[in-house]
């Protein structure tokens, strides 16, 4: 299996075995700053995949257009059970709407070059 589709499969799993941490679409909430920690203990035992899938299902999660709109200043970040762990900083909010920023200048250049 390619790697991409390991971390997809990695996701799907955490969306459905963790649902009140990794949600679907529009239900997306800021999760904990170091989450990585928690759910690699979590699957330490776990043979169905790799630590760096985990790692890379996470980052696919945290990069995805609809988790990066939700990182404003204040808003709240959930553990792993969906329990309120801190509040989403100024900073983290600067470098995600850094990151959507990116996301679309990357987009339109793609369009012009078809």
């Amino acid at each position: 299996m390619h790697p991409y589709k390991k971390a997809i499969h990695a996701l799907e799993v955490l969306k459905n075995e963790l649902p009140l941490c990794f949600k679907h679409g529009k239900e997306k909430l800021p999760i904990a700053v170091g989450i990585h920690h928690d759910v690699l203990a979590y699957y330490a035992s776990d043979k169905r995949f790799s630590k760096t899938n985990l790692r890379k299902a996470i980052n696919l999660y945290t990069s995805g257009t609809i988790y990066l709109k939700k990182i404003v200043e204040g808003a709240v970040r959930i553990n792993l059970v969906g329990q309120e762990t801190t509040r989403v900083t100024k900073e983290e909010a600067q470098n995600a709407k850094a990151l959507l920023l990116d996301k679309k200048i990357r987009a339109q250049k793609k369009k012009t070059k078809h």
